[in-house]
Parts: C-alpha cells; sequence; structure tokens
C-alpha cells in the first residue's frame, strides 16, 4: 500500500501573530483555564505604597498616646538613660522663720546689754536701754551731763574767825531729762590781773554727807553745797565755777 508523504509547513498567519517574548502580555488562556500570576512581582509592586500607610499609621498613633499619655516616653525610654529630675523649691517652713527671728533679737539685746555703759550716755540708746534693763533687770549708769547743771548761787568770802581759810557755797540744780550723779565742781581764783592764784576741783565726797554719796539728782531738782578752803596767797578778788 502505497505511502503518502506531507510536509507540515508553519502557518504563517499564527507564527506572524505571536508576539515576540517580553514584549507583549501572555496569550488569553483556554476556558477553564486558571492562570497562576507571579505572587512575588506583585508583592514587589504594593510594598511600597503599604509601608508608607503603615509609617503614617505608626507616627498617628506614637502622636495619639504621646497626647494621651505625657510621660509614655519617659517609660519607654532604655533603663540606662539616666533621667535627670528637676530641682524643686524647698519651702521653709515659718516656724523655722520665727526661730531665726528670735534668735537674731536675742543676739541684738545680748549685744546692746553688753555695751550699755557706753550707750547709756548716748540720748537716742538710753530710752531703748532703760526698757531694756526694767525687763532684764540690769542696771544703768547714771546720766552724764555736766553742761545740764545749772548754776543758781554762788559765794566765796574769808571765814569769820579763821585767818586765811574761804568759806564756798554754791547751789545748783539739774536740768538734764534723766537723774544725774552730783557734780564735781572746779573752783579757781585769780587776782585783779586775772591771773590764777589758785584752783581746786571739788568731788562730791567732799561736799556731801557719807549716806548721799550714792544717790543721784532727779530732773528739775536743787542742791547746795558748802566747803572750806585755803586762800592762795596774792589777794585773790575773783573766783569762777565750773561743773564737770
Amino acid at each position: 500500500m502505497p505511502q503518502t508523504t506531507s510536509t507540515l509547513e508553519p502557518n504563517r498567519s499564527q507564527a506572524s501573530a505571536l508576539p515576540p517574548p517580553g514584549d507583549a502580555a501572555a496569550p488569553a488562556p483556554a476556558d477553564g483555564t486558571q492562570v497562576l500570576h507571579d505572587a512575588g512581582a506583585s508583592s514587589a509592586a504594593t510594598v511600597p505604597g503599604q509601608a508608607a500607610h503603615a509609617a503614617a499609621d505608626a507616627r498617628a498613633a506614637a502622636s495619639t498616646e504621646a497626647e494621651l499619655d505625657p510621660h509614655a516616653e519617659d517609660r519607654a525610654a532604655p533603663s540606662f538613660i539616666g533621667v535627670v529630675p528637676r530641682p524643686q523649691a524647698r519651702r521653709v517652713p515659718g516656724w523655722q522663720w520665727t526661730v531665726q527671728a528670735l534668735l537674731v533679737a536675742a543676739l541684738g539685746v545680748q549685744m546692746l546689754v553688753a555695751d550699755r555703759a557706753r550707750l547709756a550716755q548716748d540720748a537716742r540708746w538710753r530710752p531703748l536701754l532703760e526698757r531694756t534693763c526694767a525687763v532684764l533687770r540690769c542696771s544703768l549708769p547714771a546720766w552724764h551731763q555736766p553742761q545740764a547743771y545749772t548754776m543758781l548761787a554762788r559765794e566765796v568770802r574769808p571765814l569769820p574767825g579763821a585767818a586765811g581759810v574761804l568759806q564756798v557755797h554754791a547751789s545748783f540744780r539739774n536740768d538734764a531729762r534723766w537723774p544725774q550723779q552730783w557734780p564735781a565742781i572746779a573752783v579757781s581764783l585769780s587776782d585783779a590781773d586775772g591771773r590764777t592764784l589758785g584752783a581746786r576741783v571739788l568731788l562730791p565726797k567732799d561736799y556731801l554727807e557719807p549716806d548721799l554719796r550714792q544717790t543721784t539728782l532727779a530732773p528739775g531738782q536743787s542742791a547746795q553745797m558748802t566747803v572750806q578752803v585755803r586762800e592762795p596767797p596774792g589777794g585773790a578778788v575773783a573766783f569762777a565755777f565750773e561743773f564737770r
């Protein structure tokens, strides 16, 4: 039986219609045929967009959490990062201020009392010292202001029946604000030419009785003294008194 040989020629119409590899999409599948897509390529195409959205969501969540809890960032910090606490102003209790004020006042009073002998002769300090010593029961020296004594009368004359002896008499008043000690009185005798012939300072012990020597003269109080002195040679004709 004779054999027939046929030559298969390619279908030129179909061959020409085939696109070159990589230039066109894959041919459509036949009915009922499922086409499997490359998952790697699809995922690679969508990852950048998804990452951007995820980062934005994370930032929004972090911002919301920070607003709700301002200390969340501090708690989330690593433990090796030391957080230096802010120094807080220390409030001093009121009783400490009171104690300090009392200590300062006590120191001031102590200094005042220790120097009272000098300050007592100052008219600005003496009233305060008098009130302080009235409370603390301390003593103050008597006020000393010789210029506050006023001479009321004075006289120097020979003592009758005693040759060469002069009797000196004076009366005076304390015009100071405070009590004063009895004054020392300087008496000087001079001749007709004004030359000093003799002088003497009469202390309270020279003209006061022993029981009066520790007393003082109150403001406005008057007193008097009388003493005998020896007349200097030369014939004294004038005399002068001065409180000291």
